[in-house]
């Protein structure tokens, strides 16, 4: 702290030595009585000031970094708020192009982190889109025999006690509840109401309220990504109940 002292020393030093300030020697022996006054060093009056400035000036600073550490800054985590991490982005790389999905940690935290272990072991021997939906969605798989299988589904963004159906559940999700949000345009989820691995991204134009909430989301698509998604609707494909398509369309997951 020797810069916040320099200046209030070099003050005083200016005020001790001026030229006009003049000091008789006290007698300290002379009474107090007959109107003469007993002797009383001063400090100047500037010095003073400077003084009492600089110590309010440190009592605020000391308050103001205890305040702004949350206590006793030796102890790790105390008074120290949590920052949320950044959301992870991960590329499906496709020959048709890449596929940019934002990891959605805050809709599916175990989903997200199933698809991180994936992308980690770099061995995803079942990456493919194989359903092609024209104007409604693309359906893939994304399985690892080294990663254990996901089966915690979505966060329900309705209390339980506020939730009521729009449709009857499916036939494969009997107890269907609720699994996340409704899906919109972009949207990356588990099919089937299940916890994967099978996936699919929806390119429907409106929000596919005859789904209803029964799909666990767990990532979401950049406009560039869907448009390239939209492209891989006009590839050759044949109807087997479902929209198939002819060739699988291979990815490769990597972190961006």
């Amino acid at each position: 702290v020797e810069h916040y002292f320099k200046p209030f020393i070099q003050q005083f030093r200016m005020d001790s030595s001026h030229k006009n300030i003049k000091q008789a020697s006290p007698d300290l022996s002379a009474p107090l009585s007959g109107g003469t006054k007993k002797y009383q060093p001063k400090l100047p009056t500037v010095a003073i000031i400077s003084l009492v400035m600089f110590s309010v000036f440190v009592l605020l600073h000391i308050i103001m970094s205890w305040g702004s550490s949350g206590g006793d800054s030796r102890t790790p985590g105390v008074g120290l708020k949590k920052i949320a991490a950044p959301p992870t982005t991960v590329l499906f790389k496709t020959k048709h192009g890449d596929l940019r999905i934002e990891l959605r940690q805050d809709l599916a935290p175990e989903s997200v982190e199933y698809i991180e272990q994936i992308v980690e072991g770099a061995k995803c021997e079942r990456c493919n889109f194989y359903r092609s939906e024209k104007d409604l969605l693309l359906q893939g798989v994304m399985a690892d025999p080294t990663v254990a299988k996901n089966i915690i589904l979505g966060k329900c963004p309705i209390p339980p006690d506020e939730y009521k159906p729009i449709v009857d559940c499916p036939v494969h999700d009997k107890s269907c509840g609720c699994h996340g949000p409704m899906m919109t345009r972009g949207m990356v989820g588990w099919a089937g109401g299940g916890g994967g691995p099978d996936f699919f991204i929806v390119t429907y134009k409106k929000p596919v309220d005859f789904w209803d909430h029964w799909h666990t989301v767990w990532g979401e698509l950049d406009e560039e990504s869907i448009a390239i998604v939209e492209k891989m609707h006009t590839l050759p494909s044949h109807k087997a109940g479902m929209v198939m398509l002819d060739e699988k369309i291979q990815f490769i997951p990597e972190f961006a």
